[in-house]
C-alpha cells in the first residue's frame, strides 16, 4: 500500500510485508480501504476487512496472518485463551490454518500444513502462557476499538450505523 493507490504513508509490520497496524490509518486511508473492500456490494453483506492480526512475543513475530485473514479472526484468538485442555485449529477464515493444543496452562502453536506452506516470518511451532495471550489480546482489543471509533466516524459521515460490527465484529 503506498500514496500512489490512496493512501497516506503506511509502514508494514513486519517490515516488508502487505499487513499494516490499525493505528496508522487515516480518515482518508479508512476511506480508500472501505471502498476498496465493498467494491460493488452492499457494506452490509461483506465479510470483516482483510488481515488480521500479528502475535507478537519477546520483540519479535511470532504468528503472521494468512491468506484471507480477517479483522473477526479475534474471535479465534480468544477462543484459545481459555484456562482448559484443548487441541484445535483457528483462524480458520484464512489458510493454512494454525493448530493450538493447550494443557491449560500454556498455548502451543504450531504452523505446519502438509499441503500449503505458512508465509510470514514467523516460527513453525512455539509455546506461550495463557496470561501472555491475555495480555496480547488486550492490547489487540485496545487497538480494535481506536480502529472502530474511525470506522464508526467514516459510518457516521456516510450514513452507515455500527459499520464497525460488520467490518470487524461486535466488540462490546
Amino acid at each position: 500500500m503506498n500514496v500512489n493507490s490512496g493512501y497516506g504513508e503506511l509502514h508494514g509490520y513486519p517490515l516488508g510485508s502487505g499487513l499494516y497496524p490499525v493505528s496508522q490509518f487515516s480518515s482518508r486511508d479508512i476511506s480508500r480501504v472501505i471502498e476498496l473492500h465493498v467494491d460493488d456490494l452492499v457494506l452490509e453483506d461483506c465479510c470483516a476487512l482483510f488481515g488480521g492480526f500479528v502475535l507478537v512475543g519477546d520483540g519479535q513475530p511470532i504468528f503472521v496472518p494468512q491468506c484471507c485473514s480477517t479483522l473477526a479472526d479475534i474471535s479465534s484468538w480468544e477462543s484459545i485463551a481459555r484456562s482448559e485442555v484443548f487441541s484445535n485449529y483457528f483462524c480458520l477464515e484464512g489458510h493454512p490454518t494454525p493448530q493450538a493444543t493447550s494443557n491449560g496452562e500454556s498455548i502451543q502453536i504450531c504452523c505446519i500444513d502438509e499441503g500449503e506452506a505458512f508465509f510470514g516470518p514467523a516460527p513453525k511451532g512455539y509455546s506461550l502462557s495463557r496470561s501472555s495471550l491475555a495480555e496480547a489480546l488486550t492490547q489487540t482489543h485496545q487497538s480494535l476499538k481506536e480502529f472502530s471509533n474511525k470506522l464508526e466516524g467514516w459510518g457516521s459521515a456516510n450514513g452507515y450505523a455500527e459499520v464497525s460490527k460488520i467490518l470487524i465484529y461486535d466488540l462490546s
